[in-house]
């Protein structure tokens, strides 16, 4: 079978990142400690970049305290969740489409790379399969598939790129922007600081893949 040979130090320090990212937007890192173990993994991964957006995202996530953490709460709420509108909705079809709404073709697009790697949304009609908890899920477990089935990494690879490429790459700048926008608490603004930089990494990155 065919295979290829891949950094596997550099895809476990990105599958770590991208964790991070899926505990966050599942509403999952509202703990003091949490969010200390999460801080380092980012430190750890992205401190040496040199990039100003990083490093001004890295301080904003220091040292933070528990109204830091409720003013981050409601934000988080006011930004992606409502009731109001959304000012930085994360949802992929939001961004793709100029009408700006939900549960359009590329839903069902989303839907179907989910299910080319064997996987379904749990939550399916309840929330839309491009919801960017998904997204961020089905990275990771393309990543630990890619690190831990050797034998088979040609094909995860391949799927890793090409929903990057075509996905998650085309909408979650132009997402971070929103946030970067309208943020009123130093996390949400140092999340999407980070998260806005890393793919402009990212996309270097995978034309070396």
């Amino acid at each position: 079978m065919e295979t290829i040979s891949v950094n596997k130090k550099l895809l476990i320090g990105r599958f770590q990142f991208y964790n991070v990212f899926f505990h966050y937007y599942t509403n999952r890192l509202w703990d003091k400690n949490i969010w200390s173990s999460a801080i380092s993994i980012l430190f750890e991964q992205l401190n040496d970049t040199g990039n100003e957006q990083v490093l001004e995202g890295i301080n904003l996530l220091q040292y933070l305290t528990e109204e830091d953490i409720a003013e981050a709460k409601f934000d988080y709420s006011r930004l992606f969740i409502g009731p109001e509108m959304l000012l930085a909705p994360p949802y992929e079809s939001v961004y793709i489409r100029k009408e700006r709404v939900l549960m359009q073709k590329e839903t069902l697009i989303i839907r179907n790379f989910y299910e080319s790697a064997g996987l379904t949304v749990s939550k399916l009609g309840k929330e839309p399969d491009d919801y960017i908890g998904f997204e961020l899920e089905f990275i990771c477990y393309l990543l630990h598939k890619l690190i831990n089935e050797e034998e088979e990494n040609v094909r995860w690879l391949e799927l890793y790129v090409n929903f990057l490429e075509h996905h998650f790459l085309k909408w979650v700048q132009l997402h971070c922007i929103d946030v970067i926008k309208h943020s009123e608490s130093k996390i949400c603004l140092g999340m999407a600081l980070i998260l806005k930089a890393f793919f402009e990494q990212e996309k270097e990155f995978i034309k070396t893949l």
